[in-house]
């Protein structure tokens, strides 16, 4: 098991890394997009934006694609269709996708899949370290819940759950041990 400094650092490089990777798509995505797609979506690392800059690297990738063919890759992606975002779009590049793919935009188009889905995988794979450590903590907050405390009082309690469990580790010296604490909340119960 890791230590908890080992896990901050793990985060705290994953983020750093997430930044370092996003300035390079918003850098490549401008060279591209000449800053049309920065209307496009709300937030850049968000999945419909990453789908859409893998599946659509180059406004000339859009060259044969209408409204309602892009409103239903939104579909796909959000299970909504978007239509008045999809004509958005392509009216933002209708000058731009008519245009010669150079090398320099071929690679550039390679480029931007690549980060998209660096970042798409790094999102991830955060979610998924973040829901096995908090498998736990759901339980005990939704037995809180079931038990009849407000959410302000559910939470409060697992706060000071958590911050019991990092006093005893640090205390000890010893690393987090989801079993043990499972095996704990059993003792108690009988």
């Amino acid at each position: 098991m890791k230590t908890i400094r080992e896990v901050s650092r793990e985060r705290e490089a994953s983020v750093y890394y997430q930044t370092q990777n996003k300035n390079r798509l918003h850098f490549y995505l401008t060279k591209v997009y000449l800053g049309t797609y920065k209307d496009f979506f709300s937030r850049l690392d968000g999945k419909l934006s990453l789908e859409f800059f893998i599946r659509y690297p180059l406004p000339q990738s859009l060259k044969n694609v209408d409204a309602e063919e892009l409103s239903e890759f939104f579909y796909k992606i959000v299970r909504c269709k978007m239509k008045k975002k999809a004509e958005f779009i392509l009216k933002a590049v209708r000058f731009l996708k008519e245009q010669e793919i150079t090398e320099e935009q071929q690679f550039l188009g390679e480029t931007i899949k690549h980060l998209a889905t660096i970042i798409r995988e790094a999102k991830t794979m955060i979610k998924k370290s973040a829901s096995q450590y908090s498998s736990i903590s759901k339980r005990y907050y939704r037995g809180l819940i079931a038990r009849g405390l407000s959410k302000r009082e559910a939470l409060k309690r697992l706060a000071w759950r958590i911050s019991d469990i990092l006093y005893t580790m640090m205390r000890n010296g010893t690393e987090y041990d989801p079993e043990r604490v499972i095996m704990k909340i059993r003792r108690r119960r009988g």
